[in-house]
């Protein structure tokens, strides 16, 4: 498809951004500190390190959280002009966990037709003469877009200008994706405050691209593809992933809903191989293989099952793709299903790495629900440096990265809440029963090892090659306290007639009475159970 630039400018400023308005709950601290965030690093440790930023004159400055000197910056062109309309800004420590939770929502007409929104971009379906094509508009700037936002200036780039990538020995300046299993983009469009002359700091962009049916989520899920259907699938992702990672593009996140299908065809795009399982297991089944813990009996009859359907190694794609004969399902069968619903409803992660670090203590859980995750988090992290001798201090075994790695890898949980732009619809389905989490730590699923040792290599330096077991202990005053237990508390409000319940760890018994690490309260958890976990 051919577009032209001035035409394409013209089109944006005249027809479509006018129509793009939202609100914004934060101020311009926020917009301060959001512009540092985004800024270009002389060391890139220095994007995870820095708590506090100074502006003196048209110079910035990052400070450590011991209020340290990392590096020196010129101001741009944009906090300039934020500073000289608020000069209470300037000469003072600005805290990086002073950024506010974005509260404020997209309001727009009837006329744009939404495909998806998320915390990090909203797509939208417009129509380029007789062809549909997908816009997705990333927003950077928390004023974009909004009534406190001046004007802006716009820099398109046009893909049809780069030469295919190869291989991975290329210049990236001049070389672009492109294979047919890869979504194409025609159009990059930047978006930079009015007065940005050098282009200093992109406060958005827009990515003009071909539109999509639907995704592999929403497909498997609803539209029960045939045999045949999930095998083209499969190898049109795996062609385009071969060709990615041929060219120096890894993909870390292959869940089915980042796989774009247009006439039914993969389509990696940019976003383990969860995916796969999907693909080739009814729907429930792959939740259960992927995160139901199972003892060896049970694990011998699911081989029997997978190998009725012609599989006889299920991590090898390509033996699975050419050999399988039936979609592997575990329905009517002797074998739990996994039946929560926080798993089976949501698998949204909008997160990054430094979000925690941004909000301080990995405790300060905003209007999230992670009371479980964050117990158990301590948990673990005190029997790796109690138990092993391990110093938790290195490499990856911080409480961030442990909590992570619950969360996302070794069973889901919902981040709402957590991140900056929370998707509010996730809460309802956040669920804490801490056992269920303990025993998918301690055993194996049928497709992933333990919780356990998937934490233990986290780092380039593990652990002690150990099994980890969780006991259940009535506390009384002959109870021996050794280590932090998690406990469910129930609290009664005032003018409440039922309790609510919240999970703590219980840090310390002070002369006959428990001090709790409190986190925040949540509902829906079972009250009287003490949990504490070993290493050995």
């Amino acid at each position: 498809m051919s577009i032209k630039v001035a035409l394409l400018n013209e089109w944006m400023k005249k027809y479509f951004l006018p129509r793009l308005e939202r609100e914004s709950t934060r101020t311009e601290k926020c917009r301060l500190i959001a512009s540092v965030e985004r800024q270009e690093f002389e060391d890139d440790e220095n994007a995870v390190k820095w708590r506090f930023c100074k502006f003196v004159g048209n110079k910035g400055f990052l400070l450590d959280k011991h209020k340290y000197q990392l590096e020196e910056f010129e101001a741009t062109s944009l906090q300039k002009r934020i500073l000289r309309q608020n000069p209470k800004l300037k000469d003072v420590l600005i805290g990086r966990r002073e950024i506010r939770p974005e509260l404020g929502e997209w309001k727009l007409t009837n006329e744009l037709k939404i495909i998806s929104e998320g915390g990090e971009a909203i797509v939208f379906s417009e129509e380029f003469g007789e062809t549909l094509m997908a816009l997705r508009v990333a927003v950077f700037d928390p004023f974009l877009f909004t009534k406190q936002f001046d004007a802006h200036h716009l820099k398109a780039t046009m893909i049809s200008h780069y030469k295919k990538a190869l291989d991975k020995k290329h210049d990236e300046d001049f070389v672009v994706p492109i294979h047919e299993n890869v979504i194409r983009n025609i159009v990059n469009i930047e978006i930079y405050e009015k007065g940005d002359d050098k282009c200093e700091d992109c406060l958005g962009w827009i990515t003009i691209m071909e539109e999509c049916d639907c995704d592999l989520r929403e497909k498997l899920k609803n539209n029960n593809p045939t045999l045949e259907e999930r095998k083209n699938i499969a190898t049109g992702i795996s062609a385009g992933l071969n060709y990615l990672e041929k060219i120096g593009i890894n993909h870390h996140d292959k869940k089915p809903s980042n796989f774009l299908l247009i006439d039914v065809a993969g389509t990696p795009g940019f976003t383990g191989n969860e995916y796969f399982t999907f693909l080739f297991c009814e729907w429930i089944t792959a939740w259960t293989l992927m995160y139901l813990p199972i003892d060896e009996k049970q694990r011998k009859y699911i081989d029997i099952i997978v190998k009725d359907c012609g599989v006889q190694n299920i991590h090898d794609e390509a033996h699975v793709i050419s050999s399988i004969k039936k979609i592997i399902s575990l329905e009517n069968q002797p074998i739990e299903l996994i039946s929560d619903p926080n798993l089976i409803k949501t698998r949204n992660m909008s997160w990054n790495k430094d979000e925690m670090t941004r909000h301080g203590s990995v405790l300060d859980q905003k209007s999230s629900n992670l009371c479980v995750p964050i117990s158990v988090t301590k948990l673990l992290r005190f029997a790796i440096e109690k138990d092993l001798g391990f110093d938790v201090t290195k490499n990856n075994f911080t409480m961030e990265q442990i909590l992570t790695t619950l969360t996302m890898v070794v069973y889901p949980r919902s981040l709402a809440g957590m991140n900056l732009n929370p998707d509010k619809k996730e809460q309802e389905f956040q669920e804490n029963d801490v056992e269920t989490l303990l025993k998918r730590i301690c055993e194996k699923t049928y497709l992933m090892e333990s919780g356990w040792e998937i934490v233990r290599n986290l780092g380039s330096q593990k652990p002690t090659k150990s099994i980890c077991k969780f006991e259940k202990v009535l506390l009384n005053e002959n109870f021996s306290f050794t280590r932090p237990l998690t406990v469910t508390g129930a609290i009664l409000f005032p003018n409440k007639i039922e309790p609510t319940f919240h999970q703590m760890t219980l840090v310390k018994i002070d002369n006959g009475e428990y001090v709790l690490e409190n986190t925040q309260i949540s509902d829906d958890h079972p009250a009287g159970k003490y949990n504490f976990v070993k290493l050995e």
